[in-house]
């Protein structure tokens, strides 16, 4: 079973790991905002888990957020098993399209 605990176990973790591997190309990291959507949400047993990263577009390099999008898509199906399916939506498009609402995305807090 995939509760949110462990996601948010997960991420803290990898993105302590990612801050060590980067230096000082990390300060974007405190900034990203994380909602939890889907299946994970009503399901003991989801068949992925689905995440949104809000991210600032003025202070993030969007290369490095994508290698991050990466790491985590890896390091999650190595421990876990399971696809995770991260959507990347900065927070000027986010307030436009009112997404995470829409969707009835969670906040999940780091």
């Amino acid at each position: 079973m995939m509760e949110i605990a462990l996601l948010i176990t997960f991420l803290q973790q990898n993105v302590k790991r990612f801050e060590k591997e980067k230096k000082n190309k990390t300060h974007f990291l405190s900034e990203l905002k994380y909602y939890v959507l889907g299946s994970i949400l009503i399901s003991k047993k989801p068949n992925d888990v689905d995440i949104i990263i809000v991210y600032n577009r003025e202070n993030t390099p969007i290369y490095d957020l994508l290698e991050f999008r990466k790491v985590l898509r890896q390091q999650f199906l190595k421990k876990h098993s399971l696809p995770l399916d991260i959507i990347l939506i900065s927070s000027l498009e986010e307030k436009s399209l009112n997404y995470i609402e829409k969707e009835k995305a969670r906040r999940i807090e780091l």
